[in-house]
C-alpha cells in the first residue's frame, strides 16, 4: 500500500522479520486528544528570493498565506494562496 507520499509501507514488516528476525516498528500515530501548542514564536513573516510567507494565528488555527515574488511571479497564474490548519487536524482552506 502507498501513503501520501509516495513511500511503500507494508503492514507486515515485509519479510524482514521472517529473514533478519528484525520487527518493523508501526507508524507514529497522532495522539486521540489534539495536544495544545504554543506557535507564537514561529507566527511572522517569511521571505527569500521568489517566496513570501506569512504565519498567522487564526481562530481556526494557524494560517499560512505564501505569495510568490520577483521574476517568478510573472510566470505563475497563483500568486497568492491562504491556508487554514484547523485544530481538528484538517485542512480548512
Amino acid at each position: 500500500m502507498r501513503d501520501e507520499i509516495g513511500v511503500v509501507e507494508y503492514p507486515d514488516g515485509g519479510r524482514y522479520a521472517e529473514l533478519a528476525d528484525v520487527a518493523v516498528p508501526r507508524p507514529p500515530e497522532p495522539p486521540a486528544v489534539p495536544v495544545e501548542v504554543d506557535a507564537s514564536r514561529h507566527l511572522g513573516v517569511y521571505e527569500r528570493a521568489g517566496s513570501r510567507i506569512e504565519l498567522s494565528q487564526s481562530p481556526g488555527g494557524l494560517r499560512l498565506k505564501t505569495t510568490v515574488t520577483g521574476g517568478l511571479a510573472e510566470l505563475v497564474a497563483e500568486k497568492r494562496r491562504t491556508t487554514t490548519w484547523c485544530r481538528c487536524r484538517t485542512r480548512c482552506s
